[in-house]
């Protein structure tokens, strides 16, 4: 006991102030994604929708077996298996807490890990914090946040390869690409974009080294091909938005893919201002901290792969993909620190009085970084404590579907944050909640036979005037910032009554007894 306590003690004595600190931020914003009872993540409900089947189905207790199938070749394994094991343990909101506890820690710590083999300045970790809370993050698509770090840790062991030359570390490769593929394609192909690049220039393009690098490359190409011939890339599944979209893509503009490196990696609207502002101050912090850019090029292909992929990627890719580009921006300061070097090897800023004011104001700006996404945290506490309660109050296992009207919150800034908000009835309450995203032939459980609720209801619940079954719906989950007038079924094939009531929420059932 006390060789263990001296042994921390001595680890201590080795971290600097800076990293004692470092580290204590980093354990204060872990602690805050454990305060509200749901996370103010747009998507998540519908991923937590997806684990609780799955769970049920394996476990044999699932009322809706008949009407959905598990595909075993979907690339969110990871992200979706990880989950699934901690819920076999704990509710599916607690084991996303701590699958998400664990990957936030994972994805800083790739990010250092990478940063220290580039050799930047240790000072730049502190941007990778507030720089997991962005664009993704708001949205809520979590297997693509949890398939980043995997891919970093896919990049860095191409470069051990890559100066070490032995073969064991080309079978590690393979394995850490297996990996990926089946934690996000995005994040798997984007890797194996960047990846090959960074290896050509580091190599200076010549081929009789870089043959070696080829092998697992083949096997991954292999995979995507296989992937995208049994399930292709634009699915034709009703169409996004009722045929708002279809199956083609949409590039967006010029002016959003600008704006947007500055405002996507802290968040989902674009021109926020004052984020933008500390975006910008963000940028400047090295040169005020007295760093200086790389002389060498391959230090500047991260990021540079990562501008052309902004670039040329589209908003929406038809069928599932939307916002693919925008989930990129995760990226952006990560690789943008990388750039960067002391002036000298022995720089020590802590003895600089100009230099300790930089990193005094670097630290600020962080902190002004993390107010949005902590903030969010603690105030969405009490607001999501009221749907809590209204699930307790609810039958299990009933049919639903969602009406949400008000989309926002009355606490945090995320306008869409209550977009698929009841589906944590189908996670929690072993229920099935429409819309849902087992249209997607991405998902790890899909419908045998589509229900007429598509893609795009969530977004227009006037729409349930078009639905012919509605009768078939157990309840509604209606959420309204206004009490819903008492003949808002009226010109509807619904015949819903009023059963519970939680602040905003209001649930609805048929008249006759609730099925058991």
């Amino acid at each position: 006991m006390l060789s263990e306590y001296n042994e921390t003690k001595n680890i201590l004595h080795r971290l600097s102030p800076e990293r004692i600190v470092f580290i204590l931020l980093l354990m204060l914003v872990t602690a805050f994604l454990w305060l509200p009872a749901y996370p103010p993540m747009t998507d998540v409900p519908q991923h937590a929708g997806q684990v609780g089947v799955l769970r049920s189905l394996l476990l044999g207790e699932n009322r809706w077996s008949d009407q959905v199938i598990i595909s075993y070749i979907t690339p969110y394994w990871i992200g979706y298996g990880s989950w699934l094991l901690v819920s076999f343990f704990l509710p599916v909101s607690i084991a996303f807490k701590v699958v998400l506890t664990f990957f936030f820690l994972f994805f800083v710590g790739a990010f250092v890990q990478m940063r220290r083999e580039f050799m930047a300045p240790a000072m730049l970790d502190w941007i990778l914090i507030p720089s997991f809370f962005g664009f993704s993050y708001e949205w809520g698509f979590i297997t693509f946040i949890f398939a980043v770090p995997i891919g970093v840790i896919f990049f860095l062991l191409n470069k051990r390869w890559e100066e070490a030359r032995a073969s064991k570390w080309g079978w590690l490769v393979l394995i850490a690409g297996l990996v990926m593929y089946f934690s996000h394609l995005l994040v798997f192909l984007f890797f194996c974009f960047l990846t090959p690049a960074y290896l050509m220039v580091r190599c200076r393009f010549q081929a009789k080294i870089l043959w070696r690098f080829l092998p697992p490359y083949i096997i991954f190409a292999a995979l995507f091909v296989a992937y995208f011939s049994m399930n292709g890339l634009s699915h034709g599944d009703g169409g996004y938005l009722y045929g708002s979209y279809g199956d083609h893509g949409l590039w967006s503009n010029i002016y959003e893919r600008i704006t947007g490196l500055l405002s996507y990696p802290f968040g989902m609207i674009l021109n926020r201002y004052a984020v933008m502002t500390l975006s910008v101050a963000a940028l400047l912090l090295p040169f005020i901290l007295g760093y200086r850019g790389r002389r060498e090029f391959h230090f500047y292909v991260p990021l540079l792969s990562l501008l052309i992929i902004w670039i040329l990627l589209p908003h929406y890719s038809g069928g599932d993909g939307i916002f693919v580009f925008q989930r990129f921006s995760i990226f952006v300061f990560p690789f943008y620190i990388l750039c960067f070097e002391k002036r000298l090897a022995n720089q020590n800023i802590i003895a600089d009085p100009v230099q300790r004011i930089g990193m005094g104001l670097g630290v600020l700006v962080i902190i002004a970084l993390l107010y949005r996404p902590l903030a969010n945290q603690w105030f969405f506490s009490k607001e999501a404590g009221e749907f809590a309660s209204l699930l307790n109050e609810l039958p299990a296992q009933q049919r639903a579907v969602t009406l949400v009207y008000s989309r926002g919150s009355r606490v945090v800034d995320n306008p869409f944050v209550y977009l698929h908000f009841p589906v944590w009835y189908q996670a929690e309450k072993g229920g099935w909640v429409d819309p849902s995203f087992a249209w997607s032939s991405q998902m790890v459980v899909r419908y045998r036979q589509k229900p007429s609720t598509k893609p795009g209801f969530e977004w227009n619940p006037r729409l349930i005037s078009y639905i012919k079954d509605c009768d078939h719906y157990d309840l509604l989950f209606v959420r309204s910032f206004i009490k819903p007038p008492v003949d808002m079924f009226q010109n509807t094939p619904c015949h819903h009554i009023l059963y519970k009531n939680k602040g905003d929420w209001y649930v609805y059932r048929l008249p006759y007894t609730i099925r058991r």
